[in-house]
């Protein structure tokens, strides 16, 4: 089987469908129990130094006239789903990864668009069309297509020894650990899936 991840790391901002997205300096922000925090600025707001994280007083005495678009997480699984939808005619078995991805397995339905090379570009091209940014990665296992997804540019795994290749150089921050476990590696001195893959099992645990 060969499992195809789609990930939409702009999601938060192309959801929200506003010219204002391309066009000035914005960001999507969130409310937190800190105050307003920066979730996603824009290729025009990053240019000019705003970077995630930022507090909303931070990004604006970088950028006096940023506009700060509150998320709506709402619309994305909406979004989401109807691309879900819309790519089963690429796969019959499609998964949402939320908050931000898909999985398709693609195997069976390699032949019908005449390999995995055309299929990957036609279902690139379909995205790009619908002016949806994405970064698609093959791999044999979903869980892996989507953590190289999430967390790296490779775009193709072929087998297992490439897999763990690719995954060597995944940062453990990427990782679907919860904080005290990550913590917990980082004190062991693990920074990348390269420093984990070595160990036994039995020691990890």
């Amino acid at each position: 089987m060969r499992w195809l991840a789609v990930h939409l790391p702009w999601l938060p901002l192309d959801a929200l469908d506003l010219e204002a997205t391309h066009e000035t300096a914005c960001a999507v922000a969130e409310r937190g129990a800190d105050g307003l925090r920066l979730l996603l600025p824009n290729d025009r707001a990053r240019k000019a130094g705003v970077k995630a994280g930022l507090s909303g007083a931070a990004a604006r005495a970088l950028v006096p006239d940023l506009r700060l678009l509150a998320r709506d997480t709402q619309r994305e699984q909406r979004l989401l789903t109807q691309l879900a939808l819309w790519a089963l005619q690429f796969s019959s078995q499609v998964s949402l990864a939320p908050p931000d991805a898909l999985i398709l397995e693609v195997g069976g339905s390699r032949r019908l668009f005449g390999g995995l090379r055309p299929l990957v570009k036609t279902l690139h091209s379909g995205l790009t069309g619908m002016s949806l940014r994405s970064r698609i990665v093959l791999a044999p296992t979903p869980h892996a297509a989507l953590l190289l997804a999430r967390a790296s540019d490779r775009r193709c795994v072929a087998d297992a020894a490439g897999l763990r290749e690719a995954l060597a150089s995944v940062a453990l921050d990427a990782l679907p650990v919860i904080p005290r476990k990550r913590a917990a590696l980082h004190r062991s001195g693990l920074r990348s899936c390269a420093d984990l893959l070595p160990l036994p099992r039995a020691a990890l645990a």
